[in-house]
């Protein structure tokens, strides 16, 4: 009986099964979810801000409020949300973004639906993600990090013979007294 691991599972599916249903029973896995939903996030509100700003610079001002730079801001806020892996940011944005989408759908029929299909299922990642994220184990308290891992290879790596360092400024110092020694 052959086991199947996460790793292999999501390799199996191919990168566009992987993309529109990604794995998320590991952390790895779930903080990419996680981060392709702030990613979006970080897209919807500097496009908001873009446009808004591009249309009050236009000549008919009258039709346009700036509502947008406020829908900015939200989608700004939920982004650092996303990234702190708040599940209620998460949620917030899927919600927030698929009413905008059914919204704008309903009153200008259905322009950018690929896109706005594309951010939404991002957004569903990101739920996705941070939920199973907080339903993983959490890590063990003992678990050394990054700078304890290089101080220990440091530790163990062996050191030069002499006390020379191996760097070729060293060694040329260190040669150019026999070499003098030779020449007289």
């Amino acid at each position: 009986m052959r086991v199947v691991t996460s790793a292999e599972s999501r390799f199996d599916m191919g990168l566009g099964a992987a993309w529109f249903w990604p794995n998320v029973n590991n952390r790895r896995f779930a903080q990419n979810a996680i981060q392709e939903a702030f990613w979006a996030a970080v897209l919807v509100s500097a496009l908001a801000a873009i446009f808004t700003a591009i249309l009050l610079m236009s000549q008919d001002e009258t039709s346009v409020s700036p509502i947008g730079f406020i829908n900015s801001a939200v989608f700004g806020g939920l982004a650092f949300g996303i990234y702190r892996r708040s599940r209620i940011a998460a949620v917030s944005a899927f919600v927030l973004f698929g009413a905008d989408t059914i919204l704008q759908f309903a009153t200008t029929g259905p322009r950018g639906w690929i896109f706005r299909g594309l951010i939404t299922l991002a957004f569903f990642h990101g739920v996705r993600g941070t939920i199973a994220y907080h339903k993983l184990p959490a890590l063990p308290a003992n678990l050394p990090g990054i700078e304890q891992s290089f101080q220990t290879v440091r530790q163990t790596s062996p050191q030069p013979e002499n006390g020379l360092e191996k760097s070729p400024r060293k060694l040329a110092f260190a040669i150019l007294p026999a070499h003098r020694l030779i020449s007289s």
